[in-house]
């Protein structure tokens, strides 16, 4: 049986409220924005850096100046884009291998080749689909 409006289960219990609507809720009902929590946590972790609380300290930093996130940086070595994928990934291997990109930024690659595979079967499979879909329009053109 389909699982749609009418086929539901029958002791269904209402979901929840969400931990955020619950928060937001809160601070509504006690007069506070998130902009004041937000001030009041800020001026407790400063005063506790103040103090000499480490952690606080660092917290404090962190509230000011997010890190970024890492990214790789450019690496030099030869692929081929009109490879095929094994040949492309036997690349990424001997650089790594060669000490011309980290093992973490050729698995990256490894990962993107993957997926470029991924995307090209996909492709080919809905090529073959829309066929099948032809063929069979035709085949139920002659048997009408």
């Amino acid at each position: 049986m389909p699982f749609n409006s009418e086929n539901q289960p029958a002791n269904r219990k209402p979901r929840g409220k969400g931990k955020k609507t619950l928060f937001d809720e809160s601070l509504e009902r006690k007069g506070y924005t998130k902009a004041d929590v937000h001030s009041i946590c800020f001026d407790v972790i400063l005063e506790q850096a103040k103090e000499g609380d480490k952690q606080a300290a660092v917290t404090l930093i962190n509230m000011l100046d997010k890190p970024t996130k890492l990214s790789f940086g450019t690496y030099e070595f030869e692929l081929d884009e009109c490879a095929t994928p094994i040949e492309q990934a036997r690349s990424i291997v001997r650089a790594a291998a060669n000490g011309e990109t980290p093992p973490d930024v050729a698995i990256q690659y490894m990962d993107m080749v993957k997926k470029g595979m991924e995307i090209l079967e996909l492709s080919e499979l809905a090529a073959d689909v829309e066929l099948i879909k032809e063929s069979l329009r035709d085949i139920n053109k002659g048997v009408q």
